[in-house]
């Protein structure tokens, strides 16, 4: 409803440059041994900031890192998906991120303006329906439901204020760290009662 009379622009407005699909190589390429890890669909869908580690290793050429590495303030967006629900899903670059990673060709990668929008923000607007409705409408189904760089480009997004987006992230930050707390304390409890199970009835 934007009751707050925000900017709504679209979301070119905020990207440095434009939208990129991602690194495509050959199956033989992937190998233990290879000189960069590979984000895939499954290392952004669902995700806060997306998965950096553990990831499948390629054999890249110095061309390819340069055009396909990832950073902080880069946003990756699910290209194609076997279900329409999937498409768009977006997650963040952490900060910090080493620089031999790439994205393969089912991802899109737009990097942001962080003069003009945090990462951390736009990535919470990304799971509104307020741009998931946009998304899903500029996709497009056949076999795959998939989504091209302008249509990703083209969505509008609610822009705040930097110093609200600023408190925002702030707030963010600060109920991920009591999340992870109130899930350690789970975990702890989950390992004491199975101790208490086996000593009782083991």
């Amino acid at each position: 409803s934007n009751c707050y009379n925000w900017k709504i622009v679209p979301l070119k407005d905020v990207m440095v440059g434009g939208a990129l699909n991602g690194y495509f190589t050959k199956p033989q390429n992937y190998d233990i041994e290879g000189n960069v890890g590979v984000i895939c669909v499954s290392d952004v869908v669902n995700r806060k900031y997306t998965n950096v580690n553990a990831l499948r290793r390629a054999f890249a050429s110095e061309k390819d890192l340069q055009k396909y590495c990832v950073k902080y303030g880069d946003m990756l967006f699910c290209r194609s998906s076997l279900v329409k629900e999937g498409i768009g899903k977006a997650s963040i670059i952490p900060p910090h991120t080493e620089n031999d990673i790439l994205f393969e060709c089912h991802v899109i990668k737009i990097t942001l303006d962080m003069s003009r929008v945090i990462p951390e923000y736009l990535q919470a607007l990304s799971i509104t329906d307020f741009f998931r409705i946009q998304v899903i409408r500029q996709s497009k189904t056949a076999t795959m439901t998939t989504i091209g760089q302008k249509d990703i480009a083209s969505v509008n997004i609610l822009l705040p204020p930097m110093e609200l987006q600023k408190r925002f992230t702030e707030f963010s930050a600060q109920i991920d760290k009591s999340k992870l707390a109130v899930q350690k304390s789970l975990d702890e409890l989950e390992i004491l009662k199975k101790s208490l199970m086996q000593q009782y009835f083991g």
